[in-house]
């Protein structure tokens, strides 16, 4: 029974919605596609589920943010089943449903911190309370070329661009629902992701010298 299970897990939907992720974000839609296909079960159909419904406005919004998120390891397809109503790495409960696109395995490796990618990080935490200055000003003198940066950097820097690409797959671009409790499940079911995505949690976004709010 066990085996049975482990199967379904490996072929199922959301292994297939993942290897799409990955496709898009390493552009190789045409070998991802071939891995799902022979997993078999309903990985292909989930696959081509993202390809008709989501690649295009995936990868439209990559053009810009995607280039600073990092590049997707292959997927980590045994960890697969403890993705739901509560994530793996953060226990934190979300919606992945309302996340703005499935979870995948981003890296920070190789990630270069620019200027362009600072101006989407500050785009994005336009719409919430101020409190992110230290950390965007450690951003930018990264992009100068007057500090190296450390995880912690890389940490802040990729997750809030790749939350704003989630934003934006759900719709905004810019603003929040006027609705509270709307726009806290908006942020919430698409920070968790985010978080998941790199495996780490909100501890580990913030340089320990920056204020604490």
């Amino acid at each position: 029974k066990s085996t049975d299970s482990g199967l379904k897990t490996l072929n199922s939907k959301a292994v297939g919605r993942l290897l799409a992720a990955g496709g898009i974000y390493n552009g190789n839609i045409e070998g991802f596609r071939g891995t799902a296909e022979k997993l078999g079960g309903d990985a292909p159909a989930g696959y081509q589920q993202v390809m008709d419904n989501k690649g295009l406005l995936i990868a439209g919004a990559s053009i810009a943010a995607g280039l600073t998120m990092g590049r997707m390891r292959y997927p980590e397809l045994e960890g697969l089943e403890h993705f739901g109503a509560r994530g793996a790495y953060t226990s934190r409960p979300f919606d992945p449903d309302k996340a703005g696109g499935p979870i995948e395995h981003l890296t920070t490796e190789g990630v270069n911190i620019t200027h362009e990618g600072i101006a989407i990080v500050e785009k994005h935490i336009s719409r919430f309370d101020p409190g992110n200055e230290f950390m965007v000003s450690r951003l930018k003198k990264i992009a100068n070329g007057n500090l190296l940066p450390e995880q912690v950097d890389l940490n802040y820097y990729t997750p809030e661009c790749r939350e704003y690409q989630r934003y934006c797959n759900l719709g905004w671009e810019t603003g929040r629902p006027a609705d509270n409790q709307e726009a806290y499940d908006l942020w919430n079911n698409t920070h968790t992701s985010t978080l998941e995505d790199y495996r780490i949690t909100g501890n580990d976004l913030y340089h320990p010298d920056a204020p604490s709010w």
